[in-house]
């Protein structure tokens, strides 16, 4: 089921490690837009579209974010919970405070 609903999750991390979440977001209907800075990751050619960028990037995630008029972010076995809150923050959507997942990282 490829992209069957209308909600798109834009995924930070396409390794090896993300595949499952993939799967999961896959198996929900989602649209996935993932993000790796490794052209090589696996999860790159496993979502509905895949780009090949520095994932610690705010302004770059934020563009393809926007772009991609993505209805939410997430991170999964990538130590970016802050990156995620920015561009949260940055796209109007649900998440939590920057300075709290700063902090908490």
């Amino acid at each position: 089921m490829i992209g069957s609903c209308n909600k798109r999750l834009l995924l930070v991390g396409a390794g090896h490690e993300q595949l499952e979440a993939i799967k999961a977001a896959r198996e929900l209907g989602l649209f996935i837009i993932a993000l790796d800075g490794n052209p090589q990751a696996p999860g790159l050619n496993q979502a509905d579209r895949g780009h090949c960028v520095d994932i610690r990037d705010v302004s770059a995630v934020t563009k393809i974010g926007k772009e991609g008029n993505v209805d939410g972010i997430f991170c999964h076995a990538v130590d970016l919970p802050h990156v995620v809150s920015l561009v949260a923050k940055n796209l109007g959507l649900p998440g939590l405070d920057p300075s709290i997942t700063l902090r908490a990282t």
